[in-house]
């Protein structure tokens, strides 16, 4: 990236980071116990509300792990309608069919709450219907990018995660795939947050053991990337800081003893939540950047591809990266405080790589490399970052290829 264009993004960067207080983030009112889904009831009875659409992930609903909130709201005399047709990677078409459904039975959004229960893409499904439902219907690729959606607080939203990974429970980040196009794009707007987070530990104790796995590299790279970053604040760092250390002491108690120890998966529920609150404050970066254009064109979950990735970019982020690398690493005393900056920031990159692997997760892409994909991926990771991502080192498309080229299996 030559200095002119970089000069552009920094200065765009610090404009918003300097206008970022005047946009009133808010955290939801945020909940966590055993149980926790019971209690969602009482929060529509505080707020007037005798109607809900509840969208939830199709294998929560084959399963039936909603009951307990089915029969609360009906013991309430709450009309509720359930939609479950949100595939993983949540389309526009997807998210235009629930705002049909929700006609069919509701002409007021205002009185009716919106409920999502499961994984990030059901709950970013949730606030695509949201802004599908306040802006009557107009195309969701209108409102990507940064503050553009500008709403009033109402259809209020409930977001129950059942992984442990996206934090979209707290975030102002919604993230859809345009069936126009094929590829993700983010809508970022503080008047998505929902208004409370659920956090029911319950939820996740059927997860798979791969699932936690890669929802929990997802919450690792969030808070990462808004450490790192250079619209971090305080607040940012508190968040990021707390997360780390509940990920590094119960991911791979979790992993490993998923059933017998519900208090693992309380943690990595609040470490969900501290990441995602880290990020909307600090943003993310190249990790996520290159992860959403992966999953893209070839459906790699999330968590999996961040894993590959992380060790790689944070490798190539060098010197920019450093100081705050050692930060992490001192904060989960991996290495003598006598040690540099530099052998810290290894410390903690070795750190993640055996993390990685202790999950099982793999270190590489198993996939043939094919240039043209590759300079494709590069160019949409590029978009998306630029000039919008804080990172501490600006990267053109080539050194995006690079990166790639690194993550992909050598025959």
């Amino acid at each position: 990236m030559n200095l002119i264009k970089k000069s552009f993004v920094r200065l765009y960067q610090g404009i918003i980071y300097l206008l970022k207080p005047m946009v009133g983030i808010k955290e939801p009112v945020m909940r966590i116990e055993e149980g926790a889904l019971t209690k969602v009831d009482e929060i529509l009875y505080l707020h007037f509300l005798k109607k809900a659409f509840i969208l939830v992930d199709p294998v929560i609903n084959r399963l039936d792990l909603i009951a307990p909130l089915k029969k609360d709201l009906a013991a309430k005399n709450i009309h509720y309608v359930i939609y479950d047709q949100i595939s993983q990677n949540p389309s526009t078409n997807e998210i235009d069919r629930a705002y049909l459904e929700f006609l069919k039975y509701y002409k007021n959004y205002h009185d009716v709450a919106l409920i999502a229960v499961g994984g990030g893409s059901t709950l970013d499904a949730m606030k695509g219907l949201k802004i599908k439902l306040v802006k009557k219907g107009r195309p969701l690729e209108r409102y990507r990018g940064l503050l553009k959606v500008h709403h009033p607080k109402t259809p209020l939203m409930i977001g129950v995660p059942t992984t442990c990974g996206s934090g979209a429970e707290c975030t102002l980040a919604a993230v859809l795939t345009s069936t126009q196009t094929g590829h993700k794009f983010i809508i970022n707007d503080p008047s998505i947050i929902p208004s409370y987070a659920i956090l029911d530990p319950n939820l996740l104790k059927t997860l798979p053991k791969h699932l936690l796995a890669n929802t929990g590299m997802d919450a690792l790279t969030h808070l990462i990337e808004s450490f790192i970053g250079r619209s971090n604040t305080k607040k940012t760092k508190e968040y990021a800081l707390l997360a780390l250390k509940k990920i590094h002491d119960n991911l791979l108690k979790a992993y490993f003893d998923q059933e017998n120890n519900i208090n693992y998966l309380s943690e990595m529920l609040l470490a969900s939540y501290y990441a995602g609150n880290a990020f909307t404050r600090g943003y993310v970066g190249y990790v996520h950047a290159l992860g959403h254009a992966f999953t893209s064109l070839y459906h790699i979950p999330h968590g999996e591809i961040n894993a590959i990735l992380l060790p790689l970019v944070l490798t190539r982020y060098g010197k920019s990266a450093k100081k705050k690398l050692a930060i992490l690493s001192d904060t989960l005393n991996l290495t003598p405080s006598k040690q540099s900056n530099k052998e810290k920031a290894l410390a903690f990159i070795s750190y993640i790589k055996n993390l990685v692997k202790e999950l099982g997760l793999p270190t590489s892409l198993e996939i043939k490399y094919n240039f043209i994909e590759v300079s494709r991926i590069a160019s949409l990771a590029y978009k998306e970052a630029t000039p919008d991502y804080p990172v501490p080192l600006l990267l053109d498309q080539n050194e995006l290829i690079g990166i790639i080229s690194l993550a992909i299996r050598k025959e």
